[in-house]
C-alpha cells in the first residue's frame, strides 16, 4: 500500500505508519455524512473498513496503545455527527466477513455488519420467526444490539442469546444470556465492540413470516417518515409519563416546527428530519429546544435515544445532560 503525501501527513500526525500492509480499506479525510441516514457529518481523518476479526483486533490494540480515540460506526442510522473536521478515527465492520450468517438448529449466528433487512430475509429463508418486528429499521445488527433496537413493544433483547466481540484492548469476550444487561434502548456494551450475535428464533411457515414482516413494515410506513433523512426516533419514551415522547411533542404544538433545515416530522413527532441541507447545529438546537419546551410544559426530561457525536468523542446521551 502506498500513501500520497497528505495521507502520509495524517499517518505521521497520528503516528500510524503501522497501517501499511493491512487488508482493510483505509480512507483518508473521509466525509462521514454519506455513512449516516441523517446525511450530516464532517470529515474523519481516517475511516477503516475493517477486513476481518484479526485485523479488527490488531487495529484496536494499536489505537489503544497510541491513545488514539476511535468510534465504531454501524449503519449510521442512530447517529448525529458534527459537520466540522473531526478528530476521531472511525471503524466500520461492513466487509463481507462481517456480514456472514450461519444456521445452528433454531438459532442464527450472525456477524455484526449485516443489515437488519437482509437478516430478516435470511431468517425467513430458513423458516425462522422472531425478527419480523425489526422490519423498516435500517441498522446493522451490531448497532441495533448495542442500542437494543425495537418497536411495537418488542426489542432485540427478546431474541439475543449470546453476544461476542472484543473489548477496547483487543481481547475477545462473550456475554451469555444470563450475563446480558439490556435496558430500554440500551445494551450496556460500553468499551466493547460487538462482532457476532447468537439469535434464538422459532420455526414457522415461511409464508406466515413474510406476511408478519409486511404487516410490521406497512404499519411503520403509515406512521413514520421512512423515506425522509432522519435518525429514527430521537427521544426515548419517558418512564414518568403515560404519554409517549411523540405525543408530548405533538401536544406541545411542535409537530412541523423547524430550525433551519431541521424539522419535527409532520408524520411522527419523535422524528426530526433533514429537509434538505440541515446542519448539525440545526438538528442539535432543535433537539435542545424540544427538551426545554417539554420540561417547561410538563416537567418531563426527554432523554435522547440517538448518539450525538462531537469532537473528542463528546456524546450527548439522554442520561448525560440536564435541562
Amino acid at each position: 500500500m502506498q500513501f500520497w503525501f497528505w495521507e502520509q501527513e495524517i499517518l505521521e500526525r497520528f503516528q500510524m505508519n503501522w497501517l501499511k500492509g493491512l487488508k482493510s480499506r483505509i480512507l483518508f479525510n473521509e466525509r462521514i455524512d454519506k455513512y449516516t441516514t441523517f446525511k450530516i457529518g464532517g470529515k474523519a481523518p481516517i475511516l477503516f473498513k475493517v477486513f476481518d476479526l484479526d485485523e479488527l483486533i490488531y487495529i484496536v490494540k494499536r489505537l489503544k496503545e497510541e491513545k488514539i480515540d476511535f468510534f465504531i460506526m454501524g449503519n449510521g442510522s442512530n447517529l448525529l455527527v458534527l459537520d466540522e473536521d473531526l478528530d476521531t478515527i472511525f471503524l466500520q465492520l461492513d466487509s463481507d466477513y462481517f456480514k456472514k450468517v450461519r444456521l445452528q438448529g433454531d438459532r442464527l449466528i450472525a456477524r455484526a455488519g449485516i443489515k437488519l433487512p437482509n437478516l430478516i430475509d435470511i431468517s425467513g429463508e430458513y423458516s425462522l420467526t422472531g425478527l419480523e418486528f425489526l422490519a423498516g429499521i435500517p441498522a446493522s445488527l451490531g448497532g441495533a444490539v448495542y442500542m437494543n433496537a425495537g418497536t411495537s413493544g418488542r426489542c432485540l433483547a427478546d431474541v439475543v442469546e449470546e453476544v461476542r466481540g472484543i473489548n477496547y484492548y483487543g481481547h475477545k469476550k462473550r456475554y451469555l444470556k444470563d450475563q446480558l444487561r439490556f435496558e430500554y434502548r440500551r445494551g450496556n456494551f460500553d468499551d466493547f465492540i460487538i462482532t457476532e450475535v447468537v439469535l434464538g428464533l422459532k420455526k414457522d411457515k415461511r409464508g406466515d413470516i413474510l406476511k408478519r414482516r409486511e404487516v410490521y413494515l406497512e404499519e411503520k410506513k403509515k406512521k413514520q417518515p421512512l423515506k425522509a433523512l432522519s435518525a429514527g426516533c430521537i427521544f426515548k419514551n419517558p418512564t414518568d409519563s403515560r404519554l409517549k415522547s411523540a405525543q408530548l411533542i405533538e401536544r406541545a404544538g411542535l409537530k412541523g416546527y423547524s430550525i433551519g433545515q431541521a424539522q419535527v416530522s409532520t408524520k411522527h413527532a419523535n422524528f426530526i428530519i433533514n429537509k434538505k441541507d440541515a446542519t448539525f447545529s440545526d438538528v442539535y438546537r432543535l433537539i435542545r429546544f424540544i427538551q426545554t419546551k417539554i420540561k417547561s410544559l410538563y416537567n418531563i426530561n426527554l432523554e435522547t435515544e440517538i448518539i450525538i457525536l462531537q469532537n473528542s468523542l463528546k456524546r450527548y446521551k439522554r442520561d448525560e445532560e440536564e435541562i
